[in-house]
């Protein structure tokens, strides 16, 4: 007993320490099984889907000290970050995935920082670990990818409007502003985030309403003010004040595509080609270096063998997604329930997919499944019973612990959302995370990837730690009692 009692002294005392150690135990084993310093991994498994855009930004930085090659497609700050790297060791993708894993620690500590405001020690280590412990977390932190990076600048940016709500700083808030515009030139997700932000006001403090007013007005200036660089930059080049083109390129060539592609049984890749089509009828520019839309996409993702100085890709310019926004809005009219049902799916998506493909692909094991999955889940969908015979008896290991952590998450998260309205306790928190997680959740459209649940995962994580902790005090009271 006595031994039992030091060895729980222990961890309460040296918890977070802990939790930390695990995680950094847990990413060095997945930085270690991936070997980023060896080439041919880095061209098979490291340099996919957005991460070679980002290296030849990062790239074309080194090689111009400018922005030159920066298109409307992506925003600064991950390009920046990699860059930072590339000058100090060229092309060093290894040492930059050794600091995202530094990232994601820190990371770990907010979300222990922010449960602490609203919650005990306990249920703030549990918090902490559960974020530890989630694979998508993990293996994105050894992704070329502006996830992990984003994440911890949006919950620093949380943890700073929580620190302005519980002390009423005006210090605090401009610190939570100029955090999150940061976040957002990393990944513009987060664009329309302060009016989340003001609704918070609205709803948590109880000053006036132009003490409300006003604050709401700081943070939406210091936000912009923040962005208003980039904005600048893109005004003065390309004659458009967007942050981004990637809105309407998203629309329409995934969302609206996918929903075509459903309906009319039709390959993706035909029905990309047609929508880019009657863009280029509608008045956009055309990508005319390239002899198919297929081909003007690839170009955006290819690794350039010239130090990422690539002609900038008229596909995504800042005027062309005007138009891929006008006509999807056309189509999303017209076929307005199919695509609300679409979205559904991809928000059902987006909170059960497993990170089992990219684990697998992250130890170099090849996985059956992750090709049916994606060749199916945008156009007829597919079935898990199909998916789960086509997997591996360690596939199938790894799936299961992700269910089994997500459906923990969300139930115990349940039970805490309940017992918190019930009995009319940390409100303030319950506020927050359900407009965090309703915000990024409302965003996700169609794709529904698990990455893009990163951002609001820690506020199930606190909530799941809450609701785990109640339920063990009611379980020790009632062994309490029954002892006497």
């Amino acid at each position: 007993m006595e031994r039992n009692n030091r060895i729980s002294e222990f961890i309460k005392a040296n918890g977070l320490v802990l939790v930390l150690c695990v995680a950094f135990t847990i990413r060095l084993a997945f930085y270690i099984s991936l070997q980023p310093w060896n080439n041919d991994v880095i061209f098979s498994t490291i340099l996919l889907s957005d991460a070679p855009s980002y290296h030849n930004l990062a790239q074309s930085l080194i090689h111009t000290k400018s922005f030159e090659y920066f298109d409307g497609l992506r925003t600064p700050g991950y390009p920046v970050f990699l860059a930072i790297f590339y000058s100090i060791i060229p092309n060093s993708i290894w040492l930059a995935l050794i600091f995202q894993i530094l990232i994601s620690l820190a990371s770990t500590y907010l979300v222990y920082r922010i449960a602490s405001f609203f919650f005990s020690k306990n249920i703030s280590l549990l918090a902490s670990f559960l974020f530890t412990i989630d694979f998508v977390q993990i293996v994105s932190s050894v992704q070329l990818m502006s996830d992990t990076l984003f994440v911890f600048l949006f919950l620093a940016s949380i943890l700073f409007l929580c620190k302005f709500l519980k002390l009423n700083k005006l210090n605090r808030l401009i610190y939570s502003a100029l955090l999150l515009g940061l976040a957002t030139l990393v990944r513009p997700v987060s664009y329309l985030f302060p009016v989340v932000v003001i609704l918070l006001f609205i709803f948590i403090l109880h000053e006036n309403y132009k003490q409300k007013l006003f604050f709401s007005f700081l943070y939406c200036f210091v936000f912009v003010l923040v962005l208003s660089p980039w904005l600048f930059r893109n005004y003065n080049k390309y004659g458009e004040e967007s942050l981004t083109s990637i809105s309407g390129y998203n629309l329409l060539f995934y969302n609206v595509a996918s929903v075509e592609s459903y309906k009319t049984k039709t390959p993706l890749e035909k029905v990309d080609q047609n929508l880019y089509d009657l863009s280029i009828r509608k008045g956009c520019e055309p990508a005319s270096a390239f002899a198919s839309f297929d081909e003007a996409q690839k170009n955006i993702y290819k690794v350039s063998r010239n130090n990422g100085c690539d002609p900038v890709n008229p596909l995504t310019s800042l005027k062309n997604s005007k138009i891929y926004t006008k006509i999807s809005i056309d189509y999303i009219k017209d076929n307005f329930l199919l695509y609300c049902i679409r979205c559904a799916n991809g928000v059902v998506y987006l909170y059960s997919a497993s990170a089992t493909g990219a684990v697998l692909q992250n130890f170099h094991i090849f996985s059956k499944y992750s090709d049916y999955i994606s060749s199916h889940r945008y156009t007829s969908g597919f079935n898990y019973k199909d998916v789960f015979m086509l997997m591996s008896p360690v596939e199938l290991f790894i799936t299961f612990f992700g269910f089994a952590f997500l459906f923990a998450n969300y139930l115990f998260s349940a039970y805490s959302f309940a017992i918190s309205i019930k009995k009319k306790d940390n409100i303030r928190f319950i506020v927050l995370a359900l407009f965090v997680i309703l915000y990024f959740t409302a965003l996700t459209g169609i794709v529904g990837a698990s990455r893009y649940r990163m951002p609001f995962m820690p506020f199930f994580n606190i909530l799941c730690a809450a609701g785990i902790a109640h339920i063990y005090k009611i379980f020790s009271d009632k062994q309490e009692m029954k002892s006497l």
